[in-house]
This record gives structure tokens, C-alpha cells and sequence, in this order.
């Protein structure tokens, strides 16, 4: 998970969802996140080319979206078949947005 900061730096998160943070470690942090308007985009690549895949959505589709980037934590979501050792697998990047042409005037 991604959460940029009005400096331009981000905050990295790896997570995993729970029912409740009820029984976490102390060690844990519990992160909800509201309810907000995703774009998901599928990454099937090698995971050596992410950062393609992040600058396509950044600075071709954002800007011809009519979209604007949301003010919510962007994630990536990796199936169950992503294998870490050989970078292969499907990533889902969610990409939090507003405004759109159904959004209201």
C-alpha cells in the first residue's frame, strides 16, 4: 500500500486483511481504509517491468482519464499464483480516484 504525503514522499506498507485488529501483535499496525472510487489495473508482466506499468497509468491514462488521482492509499495486489522468487504472476494496482465524467458537476 502507498500513501503519498504532501511532500512527495510515500510511506510503503506490505499487509494483508483482517476481520478485526482484534489479537495482532503489538507490533502491528491496523490501517482502515474508507470507502473510495478505485481504478484497478492488471500488471501481467515480470515484476521488473512494474514500473512501466506505473508510469503508463501516471502519465498516459490519468491524464486522458478525465479522472484525478484520490487523497487514499493506492494498492498493489498480488494473486495467489505470484511466485516473489521468479517475479511472475498477476499485480493488481489500485489506483484511488475522483472527479470522472459521471461525477457530479
Amino acid at each position: 500500500m502507498l500513501q503519498s504525503r504532501d511532500d512527495g514522499s510515500f510511506e510503503y506498507v506490505a499487509g494483508v486483511e483482517v476481520s478485526s485488529p482484534d489479537g495482532l501483535p503489538s507490533s502491528f499496525r491496523c490501517i482502515k481504509v474508507e470507502p473510495q472510487r478505485y481504478a484497478v489495473f492488471v500488471h501481467a508482466g515480470d515484476i521488473s517491468t512494474l514500473h512501466e506499468t506505473f508510469h503508463r497509468i501516471w502519465h498516459k491514462w490519468l491524464p486522458a482519464s478525465g479522472f484525478q488521482a484520490g487523497h487514499a492509499p493506492e494498492f498493489e495486489r498480488y494473486s495467489a499464483d505470484f511466485d516473489p522468487v521468479a517475479g511472475t504472476g498477476t499485480v493488481e494496482i489500485w489506483l484511488p480516484v475522483r472527479g470522472g465524467a459521471d461525477a457530479p458537476a
